[in-house]
């Protein structure tokens, strides 16, 4: 969408937009956020190619998508601001709301609902944990020295990702992280060897579980890196976070076939699917489009479990958030695989005992 088109009658100097992200400083938006009649610092206004008119009643649509706008600019007062001025509304005392949520759903038809997820999803970054989105570690893929040589050979012409974690025995003696494509020359001549392989590693880089993702977003930006760690309080490697993580959490995935298949998800029919236990709840959601708990575990089967103070049997139904689930395979450590209906499809299967 061009956000310079229909309705925007002060249409923004290309050359200016550019100015935006210098001119509107948290402390600008501090101030003038909840002053419902006190005009916008004149850089700012500068920047925006607005006329000088009080900051209540200008409009404002940028020629950029306020997602690239939003990014930098850390404070909800100054998100709250520049949504104003996005879609002409009052902030402040007498007019709208200056809570940022408030005015993303006053916008309405102005912003494009995609886009108003986008910006929830901003909103929500300092309220989401590196935790809860995540690649646990049992799903990380890597090098294991301890391993044979042929074996860790197998892993790099095989997988899907690239950069790979170098370890001993497990991921918690990490080594360091390998990019693959550093290791394309040897592996195409049949020369790569596990000598090269340490050469080409980076050291790690870790991050505590319980850090925010607007946190996480300026670290990776700080560090120059792309992906972490995550450890717990006792510095056990609890997953791995990389910058795709918190995109595909502001944007949605990309790729909605593939992602479905990646977390274990099989259509039966438009109303039924089989599904992993283990796969990410927050994932779910976002692939999906279901609405499943995310306050709780990380996991289908961790909501189950939880809900049902037991490990149930093959058979056993249980009702999620209005989501029918019927339990299909099970083990003695967890649920394996359930079947999820859609919500008010089908009777819930049998209640466990």
């Amino acid at each position: 969408m061009d956000y310079g088109r229909a309705g925007n009658r002060h249409q923004a100097d290309p050359s200016r937009s550019a100015l935006l992200d210098d001119a509107l400083s948290p402390d600008d938006a501090a101030q003038h956020v909840g002053v419902a009649d006190e005009p916008l610092p004149a850089r700012v206004l500068d920047a925006l190619s607005l006329p000088g008119e009080s900051g209540n009643v200008v409009m404002f649509r940028p020629r950029r998508p306020l997602l690239v706008t939003l990014l930098p600019l850390a404070t909800a007062a100054t998100i709250a601001l520049v949504i104003g001025l996005a879609v002409g509304v009052r902030v402040g005392p007498g007019g709208s709301s200056s809570d940022p949520t408030a005015l993303v759903a006053e916008a309405g038809v102005l912003v494009p609902r995609r886009h108003q997820r986008m910006l929830l999803s901003i909103l929500d970054l300092d309220a989401i944990s590196v935790h809860d989105i995540m690649v646990p570690r049992q799903e990380i893929v890597g090098l294991d020295l301890d391993r044979s040589w042929e074996d860790n050979l197998a892993v790099i012409q095989t997988c899907t990702h690239n950069r790979l974690p170098v370890y001993r025995g497990d991921v918690d003696n990490i080594i360091g992280v390998t990019r693959v494509r550093d290791l394309l020359p040897e592996l195409a001549k049949g020369e790569l060897t596990q000598s090269t392989l340490l050469e080409r590693i980076r050291e790690p880089y870790f991050v505590p579980e319980g850090t925010p993702l607007n946190k996480q977003l300026l670290n990776f930006q700080h560090h120059r890196r792309r992906s972490a760690f995550v450890v717990d309080e006792y510095g056990d490697v609890q997953g791995l976070i990389t910058t795709q993580d918190i995109v595909n959490e502001l944007v949605g995935e990309l790729d909605h076939d593939a992602t479905a298949v990646d977390l274990g998800v099989t259509k039966e029919s438009d109303r039924s699917y089989v599904v992993d236990a283990s796969a990410n709840v927050r994932q779910l959601n976002r692939v999906m489009n279901w609405n499943l708990p995310t306050d709780g575990p990380k996991t289908l089967n961790g909501i189950i479990v939880e809900q049902l103070a037991t490990i149930p049997e093959s058979g056993t139904g249980v009702t999620v958030a209005n989501y029918p689930i019927e339990i299909l395979d099970t083990s003695e450590h967890g649920i394996k695989r359930v079947r999820v209906f859609a919500p008010g499809s089908v009777p819930p299967p049998k209640a466990a005992a």
